[in-house]
């Protein structure tokens, strides 16, 4: 269960990386 749990926070981290880049790179 724990190990399922930090797979979804770092992919849920990941993407909101990638928002985040992409935002910087629109802006």
């Amino acid at each position: 269960m724990e190990a399922k749990l930090a797979k979804a926070r770092d992919v849920e981290q990941g993407m909101m990386q990638q928002l985040l880049t992409g935002k910087i790179r629109l802006v």
